[in-house]
């Protein structure tokens, strides 16, 4: 952001996502303008950090309006073979007119996290443009020996069954620790829906701040990212973001009490 002097707008969201008219909203108020907004960015299918997906005619709305406006969405959708509950969405790029859309993908979170491998899906002249921008020249971002290995797992049909695998085991994870959190977590505590991807997204009690928390979280033998990490403007102060699947369900459970006995501390002296 500070070495390409961007300006960072952020667009309200709910429990369905993005908020279509408020990216509308915006979008009118600045034509004309010189800092009409370009590019979109979106985490639309199981959002990191708050778990939900951009719901089905939120989707159709947003790629109209961005086709419309000459708005340029970049999907970001690396979580999307990470389902738990049925099949994801469909991308946006699959629902737009060809060159509204780019969407990037990534083998670290369907693979391995040390396989720092992505792909994007774009309109065909875009495609053609950072293939021939100077990438591949200079060996700036391309990692041969990955992508030979990637190949060879997809080529050899092991990478749909390694994914299956994943989904069994992140899906028992998320529910042990949503569990947990019913459990342990004072009821004013509110937890995000999270059909897929790794995380889930924790609402405190009225007041309470999640960085001033999370010492108290730590010293009982638990973390946590805060919530306004996740936010350009602020907000989020009174969320935390939990992941969920480096950990084994008892782990789980029981960094979900943790936190609760340092939620109730926490609140209890604050």
């Amino acid at each position: 952001m500070r070495d390409h002097d961007l300006n960072l707008v952020p667009v309200a969201c709910d429990d369905k996502g993005m908020i279509v008219e408020a990216v509308a909203e915006h979008l009118s108020k600045s034509r004309g303008a010189a800092g009409r907004p370009r590019l979109l960015y979106t985490v639309p299918t199981f959002n990191n950090p708050s778990g939900t997906s951009l719901a089905q005619e939120r989707r159709e709305d947003l790629v109209e309006l961005a086709a419309a406006e000459g708005l340029m969405i970049l999907e970001d959708d690396v979580y999307r073979e990470l389902a738990y509950d049925g099949p994801p969405p469909p991308s946006l790029w699959s629902l737009a007119p060809s060159g509204t859309v780019v969407r990037l993908g990534s083998f670290s979170k369907s693979l391995a996290p040390g396989l720092r491998l992505g792909w994007l899906t774009a309109g065909r002249d875009l495609v053609r443009r950072l293939a021939l921008g100077g990438l591949l020249d200079s060996s700036g971002g391309v990692n041969p020996l990955t992508a030979l290995a990637v190949s060879t797992l997809c080529e050899a049909g092991d990478f749909d069954a390694h994914v299956g695998r994943l989904r069994r085991s992140y899906r028992e994870r998320r529910d042990a620790l949503v569990a947990g959190l019913r459990r342990h977590l004072p009821e004013t505590c509110r937890c995000g829906p999270s059909a897929g991807g790794f995380f889930l997204w924790v609402a405190l009690p009225a007041g309470t701040d999640g960085q001033l928390l999370l010492p108290h979280a730590e010293a009982a033998g638990t973390s946590f990212q805060p919530g306004h990490r996740f936010h350009s403007d602020g907000r989020g102060q009174d969320h935390v973001r939990l992941a969920f699947s480096l950990y084994p369900p008892k782990e789980l459970d029981e960094a979900a009490l943790r936190l609760g006995r340092a939620i109730e501390s926490f609140v209890g002296t604050s």
